[in-house]
């Protein structure tokens, strides 16, 4: 636990500057009392970030769902560096453009086709435009609204930007877009199935 081994390093260090003192070394002193003064800021950071905080209700399935390896912080972090769009039955996301945002849906659901031919229909807490965010290459399936849809889009540049000052949440956002694929290809597998199950039905009638 990093906290825990925080608090053991400014320990040490507090024991190096009480022999520092005792042996009249003030070079080792001066040291000391930097790295105190950094762990010091690293721990307080740590320890705030771990503070409970509580989510608007809104947004507690979301976290709870969607969002469960991020701490509430950095769930609530992470959101609010979003921004909340609307679209009434337009098009989302066009095949082939290139994306620079990712997109989860809040409210509403959305029509997902390749070439004209729906495969899947995607509801709350549903990403989209994952895989362009994962792979930097042009979307490779329309999106569009199925009447009113409230979603959040983050900027892919700002998301790439966290691996700079919050390595950690980039590591965790790519393990929930992981997941978030998993669920669709087996859906539209089971989807799949199910109409090649109706076809051969059909067919033996």
């Amino acid at each position: 636990d990093i906290l825990y081994l925080r608090g053991l390093l400014l320990a040490s260090q507090v024991c190096f500057i009480s022999y520092a003192g005792l042996t009249d070394n003030f070079s080792m002193t001066v040291w000391n009392a930097v790295f105190i003064l950094i762990n010091a800021v690293q721990t307080t950071r740590v320890w705030r970030e771990r503070r409970p905080i509580r989510l608007p209700p809104e947004l507690e399935d979301l976290h709870r769902d969607v969002f469960s390896v991020m701490t509430p912080r950095q769930f609530l972090y992470f959101w609010e560096t979003g921004e909340i769009r609307w679209e009434d039955g337009g098009y989302i996301i066009r095949q082939g453009t290139r994306q620079k945002e990712l997109s989860l849906i809040v409210a509403g659901t959305v029509t997902v086709s390749m070439n004209d031919a729906e495969i899947a229909r995607l509801g709350r807490g549903r990403f989209i435009a994952e895989m362009s965010f994962l792979t930097e290459e042009p979307a490779s399936a329309d999106v569009r609204a199925n009447g009113e849809v409230r979603y959040i889009a983050w900027n892919q540049d700002k998301l790439y930007a966290l691996q700079l000052v919050q390595p950690d949440l980039l590591i965790k956002l790519q393990a929930i877009l992981g997941k978030d694929l998993v669920y669709k290809l087996k859906s539209i597998t089971a989807e799949k199935a199910i109409r090649q199950r109706s076809i051969n039905r059909s067919k033996q009638r």
